[in-house]
């Protein structure tokens, strides 16, 4: 092998080399594969059925779309399910962590600056806790990095297996995370088309992954009524406005009979929690466990329960009266949901007890990224005594530097300097990262910062973008000066 040859791997290796120390030294701090959501999460279904009963209890799922937990249907019946998640976790973390690569590469980002990026992230503790965690955060967010790669070669060659291969990775998100609406998915394919050469190909690729994300809508039509991935909007939005609205309000509507005996109650209750006619199961809903038990082993809450699809849509009904009435009270909660999502990542609930096992190890690390970011974490205790409240501060330098890389991404697609290829993947990576943030923070409070992760590599791939945009500014800055005042050679 020549030496041009050899050096073009170079970068991969060191990205491989990154990831692998990370994994190393995390390990070495006894940083553990954590199943402990397996038992009670409310997106997951009864474990016991995912093992016995895998395709009926996905095919009747309608908290979330299945593919998460089919994956998990699938991992409790291995052999040895803690080997089966961990091997997936380091997969899913490879793909991860050179699709990054990859795909800053593939938008002209120097070798060097795209192998630290890549680095960086690897070493990140919010990297190594989401990876470590059994929960679709981490997949989704992998699948999403190699899906804008692909895309981006599906278009610069107009080749189609690449383009089908994104377009279906980007319908198995879909499949896997609500958030990433079908509308999300038919932006992308329009982008496809539009910046395609050849676009009546490229929407005949499409029909195939376009058909695979709606499937789970139109399931969910024929089986509970509504053509949406999951029924929890109507949880979220009244966790935002209804349960944050003055109390006074919520009487006087009550009083009104504007809004319903539930804007009194909190959501995601246990269904003994609410009033008596809202437990039955619908009569046309199908007799099967994961729709009729209200509770599973240990005692945890069904929240797949067939009532809660018209507990969810009642809730969803009163949000939007008690919306229209104090739409400030959105407003506020939406200031909220913002803080939060520019937490550190790592800042996250289900992360505090392995961090303070990990040690002052994993503090000094992430102190070193809260600095690069202006963010400050919960977890800056002594490691000795008990934990006491620590104030946060969300990163807002990283969200003023992530707004200039969005504007930069933008403009770029709009100058037309770029190849279409370039433009296409810029411009589908920028909206995918403002999706997240817009949509998360607008129909949620509480684990902001969790969504986040979802587009973060993204994130890091357009500040990449535009840190590589301001080296070759200054560099061709550098090369007009200097012959001005070096002397000339004799």
């Amino acid at each position: 092998m020549d030496s041009p040859e050899r050096s073009r791997w170079v970068p991969w290796a060191l990205v491989l080399g990154a990831y692998v120390g990370s994994r190393l030294f995390y390990a070495d701090l006894g940083l553990p594969l954590d199943d402990r959501s397996l038992a009670y999460f409310w997106q997951y279904l009864d474990l016991g059925q995912l093992r016995e009963n895998l395709l009926e209890a996905v095919t009747y799922q309608h908290t979330q779309p299945p593919l998460y937990n089919l994956f998990l249907g699938l991992g409790l019946r291995a052999d040895d399910p803690r080997r089966f998640f961990h091997a997936a976790a380091v997969a899913f973390g490879l793909v991860l962590h050179l699709g990054l690569f990859a795909l800053m590469r593939r938008l002209r980002v120097r070798a060097w600056l795209a192998v630290l990026v890549a680095a960086l992230f690897a070493w990140s503790p919010a990297s190594i806790l989401m990876e470590l965690w059994i929960f679709y955060t981490y997949p989704v967010a992998a699948l999403l990095v190699a899906a804008v790669a692909l895309f981006h070669r599906g278009l610069s060659r107009e080749r189609p297996g690449a383009l089908l291969g994104a377009l279906t990775l980007m319908a198995l998100v879909v499949l896997t995370r609500s958030l990433f609406h079908l509308v999300w998915m038919a932006f992308a394919v329009a982008v496809s088309v539009a910046f395609s050469r050849r676009r009546r190909r490229a929407l005949l690729v499409a029909l195939v992954p376009l058909a695979l994300a709606s499937s789970v809508y139109l399931k969910n039509w024929a089986v509970f009524g509504r053509p949406e991935a999951s029924t929890w909007m109507g949880f979220s939005l009244s966790r935002l406005v209804t349960t944050r609205a003055p109390r006074d309000l919520v009487l006087e509507l009550r009083r009104e009979g504007a809004v319903s005996e539930l804007a009194a109650s909190r959501p995601w209750l246990p269904l003994r929690r609410y009033p008596p006619r809202f437990r039955a199961l619908p009569d046309d809903l199908p007799r099967v466990p994961v729709l009729t038990e209200p509770t599973r082993p240990g005692g945890h809450p069904n929240f797949n329960h067939g009532a809660y699809v018209p507990i969810a849509r009642t809730f969803l009904d009163d949000a939007r009266v008690i919306l229209a009435r104090s739409p400030e009270t959105w407003w506020k909660s939406t200031q909220r949901a913002w803080q939060i999502h520019f937490l550190p990542i790592h800042d996250y609930t289900f992360f505090h007890e392995h961090r303070r096992e990990a040690g002052p190890s994993m503090r000094a690390v992430e102190r070193v990224y809260e600095r690069l970011t202006g963010a400050h974490a919960f977890a800056a205790w002594d490691w000795g005594a008990p934990m006491p409240p620590f104030p946060e501060r969300p990163a807002w330098a990283y969200a003023v530097v992530l707004g200039l890389a969005l504007l930069h991404a933008l403009g770029a697609v709009a100058v037309g300097r770029r190849s279409r290829a370039e433009r296409a993947t810029l411009l589908l990576a920028a909206t995918t990262v403002a999706f997240v943030a817009v949509v998360g923070n607008s129909l949620e409070v509480g684990e902001n910062n969790r969504f986040r992760f979802l587009s973060e590599p993204l994130s890091w791939c357009l500040i990449a973008v535009l840190l590589d945009r301001l080296l070759r500014a200054l560099g061709r800055g550098a090369r007009a000066i200097v012959p001005a005042w070096l002397p000339a050679r004799t």
